[in-house]
Order: structure tokens, then sequence, then C-alpha cells
């Protein structure tokens, strides 16, 4: 593939893939690279993978840019294959968008394979989309100015695509380990960011226990799923013999964990469990059995495919009425995954200010078919605070329609949405009351 550099100005990249209903985005969160950067503290290439279009604006800082320079390019590595449908590509608004121009896009299994999947002469102000029918099957997607010299922004790209059968589903998740050799570096979550790091002590890119018995490793992939192997990929540097009598356990819960699979050997090479028939299950843990040890591994990947329906909130973007807080409270603490104890001391929680019908909201980022919202409360304090619960669903905000209201108070109450209900916003609201409103956690299930 053609090594080249170019001045990218992207604002978002979203590529999407659907396990049942249609396509969705895939890229968010994923690793984005670009040929250069034209600021070294902004406008950088995770930037456009963050969900965030930025009103098309440079100025909201969620844009990527590189400097002027010949044929530029922006990649996005999805982690794994998926079946691209088709890219669709957003400009910048405020100034400049006759500077993306003769775009070429290329997809592939590698960056040795990567191939040419639409091209784009002509400047365009608005929406672009490159369809790809058939669709193609890759793991990374490439933007790139062709035969000039020019700044490139945009600021969304949507990659529709949907799974290449199963597919890492560990890559962002929540881990944890049983103890840390370092307070500063070496956490549990550096094995789920899709980087291995070389394989090396000195990237910084892998967990590592402190000496002790049996030390552990484990991901909540924050639901169900058909689980039919797991990768680990072992530190090559030096001590690779410290990752031995591995014992691999997969439960729906941490009380029904099962052994999965057991390895007492050395290995130098990633080492997969296989998974034959596949196992139902939230978390995925490894632990050194029977040995006082060091326990590091560089990444881990849990291949799966979704079982049913599953959180589609968790992560995306969230909003609320007003701040009780301005430093916390936020309305993204409600899909982080952590109840936080159901706490508000935990500080995982959100909280508006006292006011009228006051509201919660997370936009998916695409529609999906929505089966129940739950939702966790506050339980150290003011139980009677959530109530007249108003729950609205709609594919954009102009289109919200009623699915559920709650009277009374609640610990945990769930919206049971039966036939379900196609929406890409998820709105609660309390009605006809002036109130603090505040959750812990919200689930919506689709």
């Amino acid at each position: 593939m053609d090594t080249l550099l170019f001045t990218l100005n992207l604002c978002v990249l979203l590529v999407v893939a659907d396990y049942a209903h249609g396509t969705r985005n895939v890229a968010i969160g994923k690793t984005a690279s670009m040929s250069s950067n034209h600021r070294e503290y902004k406008w950088l290439a995770q930037t456009a993978v963050d969900g965030n279009v930025g009103n098309n604006s440079m100025l909201s800082d969620t844009c990527f840019h590189t400097t002027k320079e010949y044929q530029p390019w922006w990649r996005v590595d999805l982690h794994q294959d998926y079946y691209i449908t088709s890219v669709v590509v957003y400009n910048r608004l405020d100034c400049c968008a006759n500077q993306a121009r003769k775009i070429k896009l290329t997809i592939g299994k590698s960056l040795d394979s990567m191939s040419q999947a639409g091209h784009l002469d002509g400047g365009f102000t608005t929406t672009h989309t490159f369809t790809v029918d058939p669709p193609l099957v890759g793991r990374f997607v490439q933007l790139q100015l062709y035969g000039i010299t020019e700044f490139f922004h945009l600021c969304e790209v949507e990659v529709m695509a949907y799974p290449s059968g199963t597919y890492n589903v560990a890559t962002g998740k929540t881990a944890s380990q049983s103890s840390n050799f370092s307070t500063l570096k070496y956490h549990a979550s550096t094995a789920v960011d899709g980087y291995a790091g070389d394989n090396r002590f000195a990237s910084d890119s892998f967990f590592s226990t402190t000496k002790e018995y049996q030390p552990w490793w484990r991901v909540d992939l924050h639901q169900d799923y058909y689980i039919t192997s797991v990768v680990v990929y072992n530190r090559l540097d030096c001590c690779a013999n410290r990752a031995r009598n591995i014992k691999l356990t997969i439960g729906k819960t941490l009380d029904s964990m099962s052994q999965a699979g057991y390895l007492d050997v050395l290995f130098t090479t990633p080492h997969t469990f296989t998974i034959d028939p596949p196992l139902v299950g939230r978390f995925v843990q490894l632990q050194l059995k029977g040995i006082t040890e060091i326990f590091h591994l560089c990444e881990v990947e849990v291949m799966a495919y979704p079982s049913g329906t599953y959180n589609v909130a968790f992560g995306k973007t969230a909003s609320q009425s007003s701040n009780y807080n301005t430093s916390k409270y936020n309305a993204t603490t409600a899909v982080d995954g952590n109840v936080g104890d159901n706490a508000f001391a935990s500080d995982s929680c959100f909280c508006t200010a006292k006011e009228y019908q006051p509201w919660w909201r997370v936009d998916l980022h695409q529609n999906y078919y929505i089966t129940s919202v739950v939702m966790h409360y506050q339980l150290d304090c003011c139980g009677n605070q959530a109530r007249n619960i108003k729950l609205t669903i709609g594919k954009s905000l102009d289109s919200m329609s009623q699915a559920g209201y709650l009277d009374g108070g609640f610990t945990t109450h769930t919206f049971t949405i039966d036939p379900p209900l196609v929406g890409r916003f998820v709105q609660l609201q309390l009605k006809g009351i002036t109130e603090f409103f505040h959750l812990c956690e919200v689930e919506v299930m689709a």
C-alpha cells in the first residue's frame, strides 16, 4: 500500500456493525492513526473515533488535523475483521470545505493487503457515502487525499459494517487484577487496549501483579456472550516463564465461574484457549494456579458473539438538563458500567440541580431494537426523589414517544418494551414535579 503522508482534519470516524438488525458503528474507541499531527496536543487521530462530530467545526476540538503535505492519510484499526457495507464522510462546515477532495478509500485485512473501495474526485459540503457493494471484509479502513498536497478535514466518518464471524469483545471493557505491581502503570486495563506493545515490558502496555499466591486478572464484558476462544499474548523480552499454570474460568456471574481451559507449559507466541462448544458468560478470568509468582500478560482477546440482547448504552454519549456539581455527578457516570454500590459517595451516579421536570438522556449513536431499560437507583439516601419517571425513545429528538412510566420509588426497576421500539435516543424525565434527579446506572438492552 502507499506509504504517503497527508494533512488531515477529521472530526469523527465512526465504523459500524450490527449483530442482529442492520449495521452499526464499530469504530468508536478503536485505535486511530494519521500521517502527521497539525498540533501535538489536539486534533489528534483518536478524536475521529470519539463519537462526537462537534458541530462540524474545528473549534470544537473533536476533529483530527494533519500538517499540509503530499497525499495525507488517516486510518482506523477495528481490531478484527468486519463486513464493511459503506463509509459515510461528513465535511467540515465552518471553513475550507474544498480541501476535502480526491479522497481515496482503502480497506484491508492487513496493512499489506489494502485495496481501493471508493474514490471521490470533487469537493463536497455536507455528506458523501461510499457504498461498498458487495461488502468487503477488512480490519483497517483508510482515507487518503490522492495526488495532491493539501490539508484534509472531515468532521465525521461512519463505516457501516457487521461482524465477520466472532470478534474480540474484550477491547475497552472493564478489567481488574488481584494486585498492582505499580500504582502508576501496568494496570489491568492495558490488557484490553487493543495493543500488545511489541510484547515488551518497556512498552507499558501490559498488566502486572505483585508476586503473590495465585494472582489473577479478570475482564467484565458488561453482558453475556457466546465465547469461542481466549487468546493470550505473553511478554517476550524477559520472564516469559512466569505466565504458567494458567487456569481460565468463565461465568455469567462471579459466583458461577467454571473452568474453560488450562495451560501448564511455557508459551512465547500467542496461545489460544479454544472453547468448543462455546460457553455463555460475562466474566473471563485468568489465574496462576498453585504457585507464588508475578503475573503479567501483554494482551488478552476474548473472541465471541453476542448472546441475545445486551447493554448498548455503555460508554455512549449522555447528557442531562442541569449539573448539580460541575466537577462530578455528570451524565456519563450512568453509562460507565459501574453502579458504584448504589452510593452517591461513589461518584458513579449522575445528579441534576433541583428544577422542574429534570431529564437525563443517552445517544446510542445509531438505531437499535430496544427491548428494556433498567434503572439502578441510589440506595444511601433520598429514595423518594426518583419518581414520576417518564421513559421516551426515538430515532431523533424530534420523534420521541413514551415507552414507559413509573410512579413510585424503587431500587432497581426494569421498563419492559414489548414489542421492541427502534430508536437511537433514550430519555428519562421526572414529570410534573420540581426535584433533584439522580440515578447510579442506566442499562439499555437491545
